[in-house]
């Protein structure tokens, strides 16, 4: 299975890490238009899936938008956008470093689907992997250098909610994309995920506008680079994962691995791009990522 899903990994991870630049390279110059930039990134990414759907459609049938598939695509849109406005608030109301940590262990439930209801089998060698990875998120969290030691430390109501909402929310989508997939043998794939990010769009454009209102051309002027480049890699992404799944490679070992090569993706790019530096245990965190990656590939 490793040198299978390998390209598949490689390419996903850097997919996924061009959009991580290009929303840091923007939130380091723009402060506003959070909600209404992701809206534009989704849209973006909407479009990878209509391009592939029109190139497979040349002497075909074309588009097939059945009702089933639109209602499949309105709750992922609907849980993909709840939760990029639920992931907001829950670090503006709480720790930017605890909420991120919750946050990269929503694919444990990813995970457990896949076990649970598609018959995936792991052996004790992916076990320790998967635990070396919880343990590997931990040590490389990153505390937020403009969040004062005892500021927004209180856990409250509120962030438990939104922060408990996001990691569902998160897993949910990864998991009716699934289940959609599974149930139409990845003949409508295309369809769902054009409704899914259409919705999200437009969800995250009316909060943006509510929020930003007079701001918000001003924010697409000098968003629109950095959410296209955003936009498209996320859709390539997200393309990457349905054609692993199409494929026959386990979400049990796409999801974990995918997640490490992030990792160490990212810190390569923080240290060569923007001259971060990282403490021992991140560097520790680092190492075992590493490791989990070699247990996971035997």
């Amino acid at each position: 299975m490793f040198l299978a899903a390998l390209p598949f990994l490689l390419l996903s991870t850097a997919t996924g890490l061009a959009e991580g630049v290009m929303i840091k390279l923007y939130n380091r110059k723009h402060e506003k238009g959070g909600f209404f930039f992701t809206a534009l990134v989704s849209l973006f990414s909407m479009l990878v899936f209509v391009i592939r759907e029109a190139v497979e459609s040349v002497g075909g049938v074309g588009f097939e938008f059945s009702w089933p598939i639109v209602l499949f695509g309105l709750l992922g849109g609907f849980l993909y956008a709840s939760a990029s406005l639920m992931t907001y608030l829950a670090v503006q109301w709480g720790s930017y470093a605890l909420s991120n940590l919750i946050l990269s262990y929503s694919l444990v439930l990813t995970v457990a689907y896949g076990l649970l209801f598609r018959g995936e089998a792991a052996g004790l060698l992916t076990w320790c992997g998967f635990a070396i990875i919880a343990v590997s998120i931990f040590l490389l969290r990153k505390k937020n250098p403009e969040e004062a030691p005892t500021a927004k430390t209180r856990i409250t109501l509120r962030w438990l909610f939104a922060i408990a909402y996001s990691v569902f929310a998160a897993a949910g989508f990864s998991i009716v994309r699934m289940y959609q997939q599974d149930l139409y043998k990845s003949a409508y794939n295309n369809e769902f995920m054009i409704v899914c990010l259409g919705f999200s769009a437009l969800s995250l454009i009316v909060v943006g506008i509510a929020r930003d209102k007079r701001d918000c051309w001003g924010i697409f002027k000098k968003g629109a680079p950095f959410a296209t480049v955003a936009g498209l890699s996320n859709g390539a992404t997200n393309l990457l994962q349905i054609l692993m799944l199409q494929i026959g490679i386990h979400v049990s070992y796409s999801g974990p691995m995918g997640s490490v090569l992030k990792s160490l993706g990212s810190f390569l790019l923080a240290v060569l791009l923007f001259r971060e530096r990282f403490e021992k245990r991140q560097l520790l965190g680092l190492a075992l990522g590493a490791t989990a990656v070699v247990l996971l590939s035997i």
